[in-house]
Parts: structure tokens; sequence; C-alpha cells
């Protein structure tokens, strides 16, 4: 059971364009074993879209992770999130993405915003639990 998955819009502010992104919320609860591997808390899973309009998650980190927390209730001290960018060609995209990464974003929060982003790319095991998770979840 999935609490959101679809294409999501988010606006930087002063661009006059929407960005978007694939959004993934599996559940509220979640497998042990992905829990064990990248945290215990509610995951958030976003993949960069090749026709991104304009800013890219990872820019729009700190806009885009507080605006999913005030959308959906999520207490940003719970919040577990993970990037992912999927192989594209440059007609898909504009230019060649030749490999698929997730990424655990770690963060501080400030006036209860997540704030500070440090990304860790996933070794093969991660990928695998996140990517059997969101099979079961989605």
């Amino acid at each position: 059971m999935s609490i959101y998955n679809n294409t999501y819009n988010y606006r930087i502010p002063g661009h006059k364009y929407d960005s978007q992104c694939r959004l993934s919320i599996p559940s509220l609860d979640s497998t042990p074993a992905i829990s064990e591997t990248i945290g215990y808390g509610i995951k958030v899973i976003v993949s960069e879209l090749p026709d991104n309009p304009d800013m890219s998650i990872c820019n729009a980190f700190e806009i885009l992770a507080h605006k999913i927390c005030l959308e959906f209730e999520i207490d940003p001290q719970r919040l577990i999130y993970l990037e992912h960018w999927g192989k594209w060609t440059a007609a898909e995209g504009g230019y060649e993405r030749e490999q698929e990464e997730y990424s655990l974003v770690k963060f501080e929060i400030v006036n209860n915003r997540p704030r500070y982003p440090d990304w860790r790319y996933l070794g093969e095991i991660e990928v695998y639990l996140v990517k059997q998770f969101l099979t079961i979840y989605r």
C-alpha cells in the first residue's frame, strides 16, 4: 500500500516554472530489512525526471523536503529521504545518464525544516533492498 506514488510538482521561489519529480511514499510502516539498512522512519523516495523543466531534486532539496513534510504531515525528525536518478538518453533528458543511482540524504533540522543535506550513495545491497521495498509497497 502506498501513501503517494505519482508525479509531484514543486516551485522554487523566484522561478517562473514548476519543477517536477516522481515522489513515492510507500507506507508509514516498513520491512525490518530496509529499516535496519537505511534507518527507521517514514521513507520518501524522490526521483529526478529526465524532462524536469526546472531545478533538479538535488539542488532543490531543502525546499522540496520541507514541502513534502508539510503536505504529507511528516515530522522532519522521522523523515528518511532517498534520491533516485535513473538512466536516460539524451533524447529523453537533454543529456545522457548511463547509470542509475540512489542516495540517502542525511540532513540537520533547523527551525523544524530539513537543512544542510549530505548525500551518501547507496551500495549494491542497499539499492536491492530499496527496490524490493518499492515493489512491495507501491
